[in-house]
């Protein structure tokens, strides 16, 4: 090994040279098997460390388990909101016809109108708040079900939903 190897001096930071020492004694081995190691590490940019894929396989695991989290509360609030907004449509109405022939539908413009109400009001909340359109909903859907307990309409209703 000697014939084929090189004496070279470098000048290291005092806190590399203590991390080299260290690392050399934990791993049982020479300071200069420790630095053959890191070039190699270095120049074989194919083979990543364990550790390193590992670290980046748990930082994918923890964004699919965040998404899988959001995609829940969005299930959660839409098949929550289903009933009552399929419980309140209306059979679509009859077209009608004014008097220059034209058709129009009364019902589904107020209801258009209706709903451009409700997403400029949230929009103007989000704005004022800046807060995004699933938090707004959800700050509506608590402060519902906390309105829902305290305006009960006997003492009896009151005790079974809040349990006292």
């Amino acid at each position: 090994m000697k014939e084929d190897s090189v004496q070279k001096n470098m000048r290291l930071k005092k806190l590399v040279a203590e991390h080299l020492k260290e690392l050399a004694d934990e791993e049982g081995c020479s300071e200069t098997q420790i630095v053959e190691n890191a070039l190699n590490i270095y120049y074989s940019k194919e083979i990543m460390p364990e550790h390193i894929v590992l670290g980046r396989m748990t930082q994918i695991e923890n964004q699919l388990t965040a998404i899988d989290r959001k995609l829940e509360t969005f299930a959660g609030v839409f098949y929550l909101t289903m009933p009552y907004i399929m419980g309140v449509l209306p059979p679509l109405p009859n077209n009608e016809i004014d008097k220059d022939g034209r058709k129009y539908n009364p019902a589904l413009d107020k209801g258009n109108d209706i709903f451009t109400k409700i997403i400029r009001n949230y929009r103007n909340q989000m704005k004022t708040h800046k807060i995004s359109f699933m938090q707004n909903v959800w700050a509506d859907m608590q402060e519902k079900l906390d309105m829902t307990n305290i305006n009960a309409a006997s003492e009896g209703m009151f005790e079974r939903a809040t349990g006292n």
